[in-house]
């Protein structure tokens, strides 16, 4: 049945139903629904047509419309034809019985959609037929984001079809809807049309004829009634008229009102023309507006309709319409002395007028008139001159001017600036010579792949010659260094000489550096097609002295070696019996210099005189010069080549491109290489400078692959190749790895890993000497066979071969001997955190039944020397030998003896050494990713409980652990979020942690229970993990659980006794349900037991529901209920002495914690609570302490305190005063949490001024902990804590440590972190660390002692500046996280310095050593490492530990032992790093840079950026490390010049310390010196203090002012001489090297004393705009230059503003290196995105205008 038989036939079924002629029933299988009765009737196709364009009919009654839908998400996809993407649809392939395909489709795409792409030119196209009037809408795009289509209907008499949205052509790959209106009968091709004005023939992204459609949806609907009765009456129109109103046509007329389906529809005729309807001005009211879409006479008709009924017309008079003129939008290009001019056509202009202005006056010579295009190009101008440009729009007598728009045009890069004297000459199609130069040393490169000199002349090639050209005798020399031959060839390389000019045919002499390694003398006459060259040299290393002279009209050609040998050639030498060079080269006048093509060189030394004179010398060259990029619209898109298989490799596809990569084109290039799904497979990326290459690409499974090109720039839009294919890859068959293991009885059970693509497997066996093989089986589809009835004793030799039809590979022969016992297969893997490939090792006994394991190595002294791996709760990084067993299957019991044969002496609770059982398994000899999984475990390593209520830490314990609740979703994520790790200790006893030499048996048993933990054979003391059924530990790997032997990090064990024993799930005993977890009650007090003040906040606490009772003395005085977790707040006033609290608490009966846990006892819990109230105070608020102080003193220099009492009762406002010495503590010395300042009036801890107070913990196992907040504390040495003791610990908020030094600590110097028992919100936050020092600290364990610490358990907002970290044993800084307590705040480290880490002092103990160290675990938090100097480290300098997001910006990292830089991340998290401006010089080894991106022109990696330019001694004031930096006076680092950048080097890269003062000059305090009565006595004797007007408190910290700035001077005058503008005061001095305030304006002055212009950094290291024709310090917002770019500069003190500001009330976000003000989107280091309108204010609250929702912050809502 052909489908208008189909169609005729469903509106025939459609009408019997509607008129009750047949029964709903007779449909069969098409279902009918009736709605109500009557109408409405919806016909549905059968079930086995019911997909997307099943037609549907509706509205019967009045007009039976059927409507018919194409989707091709649904036709295509799954559901549909099932086809893969890319794939064909067949010729006349139909959809829903209506649509069908004409010429063959091709399935296009993303992952998630589906389109049906038709060919280009109507080569294919979708048809369908309308049998009565229709109305269709069609879903269409072009085949790529820059490509642009043809679009259009067409019917069968080939006329294009009009839309409503007159579309014609598409760009992009954005789907767009597409309308037609009362399509009549006919047969329709939606299809890529010619559009004849263009040539079909023209291949480009831009030619609508040279790409096909992508189709994503048509749907039809289709009215087939024939016109059936309507309701309401058929409106009649009268007096119609017609007026002009904006640019538009407003018609309006009297008749009839509308009722029921009557309306009123308009009809236009233009210039004379019939009658059309308007589309669209189908209305019930009585007035339309028509937009005209050209000027003409206009008259309209307007008729009402009532379905087919149509009333007479009325014409409006006929109206006279002017079309609006347009501006032209004018667009323009630059070039080598032009500029070209582009717009879009301004409809009805006849001509365009256009002028061109230089500072604002119109060169006239310059007019055009343009009338048949909408380009032109103006030249004979001036490069680097700015010209603007206006086009004037003409129609008659009217004109339309545009907005001017400015263009600089541009010669060759660097044509005359690039080296003084000499000018660049590219030839003609060639690619540039790019030049960096650094006074006299240049880099020169010309990147061509072809060309260069060949018998056609010299083609391709750059060149660098003398701007003048010379007769008489010469000389031109130069060290020369080839560092890179892009493309080899005898044509090609870099010529040192003379040349008649620099055109193809022109003449030379000249000595070079051939990319064949040869070293030749090139000279010519242009005879017969033919150059002539000759060897003097030859090697390897093209590295030497190139000089050509010319005397008395003869060359001499001279190489020396880097060797010293020499060779040369001359002019007549070469010449004899040869082409003798021309009277040109001989005699006339050349230009001198050298020429390039397809080489990278460094040119040294270049030197060229004349007739005696020095022409050109590097030795005088001064300043530097770099190529800007070239602009990327001029950069042509990438280029790919057709795929092939590498020659002699067919597993390997090779695919060539062609695309500019560095200066001259991409930052970063790469293919993507995507599979017959669309799917991204395999990438491969180029940043370094290139214009061709190809890739290879190993593909992992046979089928059709698709290759794409990506250009990338930054803040560029990315450019894209044409995709290219390779059609039926077959995958090479490999051979299997197999494993051979006794099955008993005789009996081997071999076993293998999945071969891919193999269809089936063989296995045969010999025994061994045999000389051929047996057939054991064949057309093996599993990974396992059994081979019975071998001879018990003998051996044989087994081998499996994977077979795919007549592909065959064959494994290696494995010999076993045959044993009647059968064997269990067991695996070796190290895999973890810190895991390598020489700390974690196994030995195996031929018997398989000793096995040791080892995850360190060791010194001859027997120290420890490399550890591998850690014990962690989540994840473990472990040597590892393990079986695998099904859980549904198999319990067991492992039972083994480990003998410690070496433990770490210093153990640091991470080794250790157990069995355990894996819910999945690592990969192995990975150690860049922590693996997560559930486990169970019987282990020894650090083990922590609390017991009796206290907390118990074992290193190294014997004990479990049982980690689960993760799922796939939160290891992907490498978060714990919900996750569990509990462990137990078999005792709880310090006495019993392991020793080196024990014997400890370990028994782990598998029941339907769970996982029981046994201690050497000890049952009465079993430790079980519940876990029935196995349901906990088969979240990541349903099918198999793995159960080994584990050694970690310091530890070395010996495994022997081993049993492995199974039983089968289906007849052990039923599981034993889980009893509920308990936890012990927690109920506290957490505020001070001493207290300063009298207004005191009791704080209490619990871990439980219930009600709390506060008695203090026996009265009570709050009763409350609490929730487990939140904090009860009693306020009170203290009495002073004791004031004695009774805190009674009563958990809810029954309580239980979110998860699930009850409490071990719900008994009613009583604690007495003492709260000592003393008010320690004196007239001036100074607190005076000295290291033998008293309790009882009184804070005077007559009765000081000591330092503990002090600490204690301190209070807010409060200084702290230590009297100079050495205080011997006596245990920790703790400021508890309550013990506050204010913001206002912090507590102020300090040492006397001239003095210094050292606090030395020397064996009384305490330091100094900070929990209180609003701290600071000033100058002081806190030393001498023993092992395992940080020496500061700062765990409370909004303190300050300014000048403390920390050393010879026995961990960490200082430390901001608070506890994991804690939430988030109660982790340290804000603190500052400014200008402290911390060194020489070093733990037993030699691993955890770092200078400064922010890890594991800290807030936001803290910041290190100024602080120097050197001869830590670990780290100079560590800024960890660990994923069971996931990500710390943000820490900003800024002008801090690192050096020498990872040795002690006296360098007899060495640990890890990286200088800053800046996250853990692969947890991303965005750090900041700003404005740093990292040196001689012995690990690595600045490392982001697998934080992905760190953020490293102007520092320098110099000579370190590892690398200089090593940002990388871990697993699958995305790398989001920023760094810019950073500078890497000699590091030991290679960067290692984990994001592409980061390579480019401000980072200088391995001492070189992008753009070539490189690092030396000579841009550092010193690089003598002898030299140690100190303090300046006011704290800041005095690096006394060492890596301190100078002149020459780059100018924003590396770091440069800023002052970084504090406010310790600031602190004042007034000691009293009587012995002043404490003022609880409520009085106090003023005759005690040395100002007898001192009452009452005063501010210890007075507030840091601006000075008050004075007018300025007034009475010098303004000086101008040659070298420009000074001041000369009235005492005839004047300003130099700084600022001076005159008339109420700020000038900058250089050492010399003349005033500086435009941008300037001062002395403090910031920038400057002076006015650049007064000088005049700028604020405010300026736009300086004619690039556009707007700055901000501080209002008061002018210096450059960078990151957020707000500007009347408008926030605006400044580049954080450049300053320039940005626009559109944005990322920030928090990872938040945000959009600047043009005008750079941040949209806020609202959706952008690409259409996505920012919040009241203005951060993108995802």
């Amino acid at each position: 049945m052909s489908k208008t038989s189909r169609k005729i036939l469903s509106w025939l079924l459609t009408m019997a139903l509607v008129l009750g002629l047949m029964p709903f029933g007779a449909l069969g299988g098409i279902q009918a629904k009736a709605d109500n009765g009557i109408g409405n009737i919806e016909i549905k196709a059968p079930a086995s047509q019911a997909v997307s364009g099943s037609a549907v009919t509706y509205g019967v009654g009045k007009a039976a419309i059927q409507k018919y839908e194409f989707n091709a998400e649904e036709e295509l996809g799954p559901n549909g034809l099932q086809l893969d993407k890319k794939a064909s649809v067949p010729e006349n392939q139909e959809f829903a019985s209506y649509f069908i395909v004409k010429g063959t489709g091709t399935i296009r795409g993303n992952s998630d959609t589906y389109s049906l792409e038709v060919a280009k030119q109507g080569g294919s196209y979708l048809e369908f037929t309308v049998t009565g009037t229709a109305n269709v809408t069609i879903q269409v795009s072009s085949t790529s984001n820059s490509n642009t289509s043809a679009i259009g209907l067409k019917g069968s008499d080939g006329q294009i079809v009009e839309n409503i949205e007159n579309i014609t052509t598409i760009k992009g790959s954005t789907k767009q809807t597409i309308t037609y209106e009362n399509l009549k009968a006919d047969t329709y091709q939606v299809l890529a049309p010619i559009i004849d004005n263009i040539d079909p023939g023209t291949a480009s992204a831009d030619n609508p004829n040279g790409r096909g459609v992508r189709i994503y949806s048509v749907i039809v609907e289709e009215d087939t009634s024939g016109g059936a009765p309507a309701e309401g009456n058929c409106p009649v129109p009268t007096s119609v008229s017609a007026v002009e109103e904006d640019a538009a046509i407003k018609i309006t007329w009297e008749g009839d009102e509308c009722q029921g389906d009557g309306k009123y529809e308009v009809a236009v005729s233009i210039d004379g023309a019939e009658y059309k309807k308007i589309s669209g001005s189908t209305t019930t009211e009585k007035t339309y507006t028509y937009t005209p879409a050209a000027s003409g006479n206009y008259k309209f008709s307007v008729y009402g309709i009532l379905g087919t009924q149509k009333s007479a017309e009325v014409e409006s008079t006929p109206i006279d319409f002017t079309y609006p003129l347009a501006a032209p939008v004018v667009s323009a290009t630059i070039g080598d002395g032009k500029v070209s001019l582009s717009w879009k056509e301004v409809k009805e202009a006849t001509k365009y007028e256009v002028r061109t202005y230089l500072n604002d006056q119109e060169i006239t010579e310059k007019f055009s008139e343009v009338t048949d295009a909408t380009t032109i190009t103006i030249d004979g101008l001036t490069n680097k001159t700015t010209y603007s440009f206006m086009v004037t729009a003409v129609r008659n007598t009217e004109k339309v001017d545009s907005e001017k728009i400015e263009a600089t045009p541009k010669g060759t890069e660097g044509e005359f600036d690039a080296v003084p004297g000499m000018r660049i000459i590219n030839q003609n199609g060639g690619l540039p010579l790019l030049i960096t130069r650094n006074a006299g040393d240049i880099t020169a490169l010309q990147n061509a792949t072809s060309g260069g000199f060949a018998g056609a002349g010299i083609t391709n090639t750059g060149f660098l010659l003398t701007t003048d050209s010379y007769s008489g005798d010469f000389t031109v020399t130069a060290d020369i260094k080839v560092n890179k031959q892009v493309a080899t060839g005898t044509g090609r390389g870099i010529f040192l000489g003379a040349f008649t000019g620099a055109e193809e045919k022109d003449q030379l002499f000249t000595i070079a550096a051939r990319n064949d390694g040869n070293i030749k003398c090139y000279y010519s006459k242009f005879t017969s097609g033919a150059f002539t060259n000759s060897a003097t040299g030859s090697g390897t290393v093209l590295e030497g002295t190139f000089t050509v002279t010319r005397k008395d009209g003869q060359y001499t050609a001279t190489y020396k070696s880097k060797d010293g040998s020499v060779s040369s050639a001359t002019s007549s030498t070469e010449s004899t019996g040869k082409v003798p060079i021309s009277d040109a080269l001989a005699t006339g006048e050349v230009y001198l210099g050298i020429a390039m093509s397809g080489v990278e060189a460094e040119i040294t030394n270049l030197k060229i005189t004349a007739n005696g004179t020095t022409i050109i010398d590097a030795a005088t060259m001064t300043g530097s010069y770099a190529p800007e990029k070239t602009p990327w619209d001029e950069v042509a898109a990438p280029v790919l080549g057709t795929p092939a298989l590498v020659a002699g490799d067919s597993a390997k596809i090779e695919v060539p491109w062609t695309m500019a990569v560095g200066l001259e084109g991409a930052d970063i290039f790469r293919v993507i290489m995507y599979d017959a799904n669309g799917k991204e497979v395999a990438a491969e990326t180029i940043n370094s400078s290139a214009t061709e290459g190809s890739f290879i690409f190993i593909p992992e499974a046979s089928g059709n692959y698709t290759f794409k090109g990506i250009a990338e720039r930054e803040n560029e839009a990315n450019k894209e190749s044409s995709e290219v294919s390779y059609q039926n890859f077959v995958l090479p068959i490999a051979k299997p790895e197999i494993i051979v293991m006794n099955a008993g009885g005789g009996s081997v059970k071999v076993s293998w890993k999945a071969v891919p693509e193999a269809a089936s497997y063989k296995v045969e066996y010999k025994e061994q000497g045999a000389a051929s093989l047996v057939l054991a089986a064949e057309n093996i589809t599993g990974i396992e066979y059994v081979i019975p009835s071998l001879t018990v004793g003998k051996s044989y030799e087994i081998i499996v071969t994977a077979v795919r039809g007549a592909d065959m590979a064959a494994s290696d022969a494995t010999v076993i001997e045959v044993k009647d016992k059968v064997e269990r297969a067991w695996e070796f893997a190290w895999f973890g955190t810190s895991t390598s490939k020489e700390a974690n090792t196994v030995e195996v006994s031929p018997d398989k039944e000793t096995i040791t394991l080892n995850s360190c190595t060791i010194k001859a002294d027997g120290s420890i020397n490399k550890k591998g791996g850690k014990f962690m709760p989540f994840y473990d990084g472990i040597s590892y030998y393990y079986t695998e067993v099904d859980p549904k299957k198999e319990n067991f019991v492992l039972t083994a003896t480990f003998h410690v044969d070496y433990l770490n002496p210093n153990v640091d609770g991470q080794e250790g050494f157990g069995i355990v059982v894996r819910d999945s398994i690592g990969e192995h000899g990975v150690n860049s990713s922590t693996f997560m999984t559930n486990s169970a475990s019987i282990y020894a390593t650090k083990i922590e409980g609390t017991v009796n209520g206290s907390k118990v830490s074992l290193k190294d314990g014997l004990g479990t652990r049982f980690t689960t609740g993760l799922t796939p979703e939160l290891v992907s994520a490498n978060e714990t979020t919900g996750a569990k790790s509990k462990t137990d200790a078999f005792i709880w006893d310090p006495k019993e942690n392991i020793k080196q030499g024990g014997d400890y048996t370990l028994t782990m048993k598998k029941t339907n229970t769970g996982f029981h933990a046994v201690l050497n054979h000890d049952e009465s003391n079993e430790i079980i993990m519940y876990d029935n059924y196995c349901e906990k530990l088969t979240v990541l790997d349903e099918e198999k659980i793995y159960v080994g032997f584990a050694a970690a990090r310091g530890c070395n064990v010996t495994i022997t006794d081993i049993s492995f024993t199974t039983t089968d799930p289906a007849t052990d005993p039923a599981a034993i349900p889980e009893p509920k977890e308990t936890i012990d009650p927690s109920y506290r007090v957490t505020s001070p037991t001493t207290f300063g003040s009298s207004d005191y906040k009791l704080v209490f606490e619990s871990n439980a529901d219930g009600k709390v009772i506060i008695k203090k003395g026996s009265q009570t005085v709050e009763e409350a209920d609490v929730l487990a977790g939140e904090a009860l707040d009693y306020n009170t006033t203290l009495s002073t002495g004791q004031n004695q609290f009774e805190v009674t608490f009563t958990p809810t009966e029954g309580f239980e914690t979110a998860d699930g846990a009850v409490l071990s006892t719900y008994e009613t819990k009583t604690q007495n609570f003492t709260v000592t109230y003393r008010d320690i105070s004196t007239s001036t608020n100074t607190i005076y302490v000295t290291p033998d102080g008293k309790s009882s003193g009184k804070g005077t220099k007559a009765s000081p305190l000591d330092i503990y009492t002090a600490v204690a009762y301190a209070k807010a406002g409060q200084t702290i005063v230590l009297k100079d010495g050495t205080y011997h503590m006596t245990g920790k010395l703790k400021v508890a949490r309550g013990v506050d300042g204010t913001e206002a009036e912090n507590i102020v801890m300090m040492s006397e001024k001239g003095g210094r107070a050292i606090l030395d913990f020397a064996g009384c196992r305490g330091n100094f902990e900070m929990w209180g907040s609003y701290w600071h504390v000033y100058g002081i040495d806190v030393c001498n804590t023993d092992g395992n003791i940080k020496g500061i610990q700062v765990a409370g908020h909004h303190n300050i440590f300014e000048l403390v030094n920390t050393y010879k600590n026995g961990d960490t110097g200082l430390q901001v972190s608070g506890t994991s028992n804690e939430t988030k919100d109660k982790w340290p936050s804000y603190n500052l660390i400014l200008n402290c020092i911390s060194y020489d600290n070093c733990d037993p364990g030699f691993n955890n002692a770092d200078g400064f610490a922010a890890k594991l358990t800290c807030g936001e907002g803290n910041v290190f500046r100024g602080c120097i970290a050197y001869n830590n044993l670990d780290d100079g800084w560590d800024l960890y996280s660990k994923v069971e307590s996931g990500p710390i705040g943000v820490v900003t480290i800024e002008n801090c310095l690192a050096y020498r880490n990872g040795t002690i002092l006296d360098g007899s103990a060495s640990g890890d050593g990286n200088g800053f160290k800046l996250g853990g675990d692969g947890i991303a938090v965005p750090h900041i490492l700003k404005n740093c100097i990292s040196y001689e480290n012995d690990a690595n300098g600045i490392t982001s530990n697998s934080d992905p997001a760190i953020v490293v910006i102007n520092n320098t990292s110099v000579g370190n032992k590892g690398t200089n830089y090593s940002l990388y991340g871990k697993g699958s998290t995305p790398l989001t790093f920023v760094a810019e401006n950073n500078i890497s010089y000699k590091g030991s080894s290679t960067d290692s840079i984990g994001l592409a991106s980061l390579y480019n022109a401000t980072n200088y990696f391995d001492g070189i950026n992008t753009d070539g330019e490189q690092i030396t001694d000579s841009m550092f004031v010193s690089v003598d490390t002898s030299i140690l930096p100190d303090r300046k006076e006011d704290g800041s680092i005095d690096m006394h010049g060492l890596f301190e950048l100078g002149e020459g080097a780059p100018s924003k890269a590396g770091a440069t310390f800023t002052e970084t003062p504090g406010s310790g000059s600031e602190l004042t305090y007034e000691i009293v010196e009587g012995n002043q009565n404490n003022s609880n006595s409520g009085s106090s004797d003023s005759s005690d203090s040395d100002d007898d007007s001192s009452s009452g408190n005063t501010s210890s910290v007075s507030s840091v002012q601006k000075p008050v700035e004075d007018t300025g001077d007034t009475t010098g005058n303004w000086i101008k001489d040659s070298n420009g503008w000074w001041y000369q005061k009235a005492d005839a001095t004047y300003p130099a090297n700084g600022w001076l305030k005159i008339k109420a304006e700020w000038y900058l002055f250089n050492g010399n004393g003349y005033m500086q212009t435009g941008w300037q950094k001062a002395a403090d290291n910031k920038w400057y705009y002076l006015d650049i024709n007064n000088g005049e310090m700028k604020t405010g917002w300026i736009q300086p230059s004619v690039n556009g770019e707007w700055y901000f500069l501080d209002l008061v003190n002018g210096d450059m503003r960078t990151g957020w500001i707000q500007v009347d009330s408008k926030w605006y976000f400044l580049d954080l290196v450049n300053g320039n003000m940005r626009t559109g989107w944005i990322q920030t280091v928090d990872g938040k995105w945000y959009y600047l309108y043009a005008d750079g204010s941040c949209a806020i609250n609202t959706i952008t205008p690409d259409g996505y929702k920012v919040d009241e912050n203005g951060a993108w809502v995802r």
